[in-house]
């Protein structure tokens, strides 16, 4: 089965479960004033320090960076 995911989608499960996970953090910090602990724990990540990871490497900026360009912009 994760043979066949990773053909149909070029990517593992992990890889875009990760994505699905980082996509609604990305969300939660430009529509919310949750703190980044709550937000990782909605997203189903069990550590600070791999979400920050994940997510710096999905979007290229730490969370609270990415918090911050959001609301420049609005």
């Amino acid at each position: 089965m994760c043979r066949m995911f990773k053909r149909a989608m070029n990517k593992t499960i992990v890889e875009y479960l990760n994505e699905v996970r980082i996509a609604h953090a990305c969300r939660l910090l430009a529509e919310t004033d949750e703190s980044i602990t709550d937000i990782f724990l909605k997203c189903g990540f069990n550590y600070s320090s791999y979400f920050a990871k994940v997510f710096k490497s999905i979007t290229g900026q730490t969370p609270t960076g990415y918090r911050k360009s959001v609301r420049k912009k609005k």
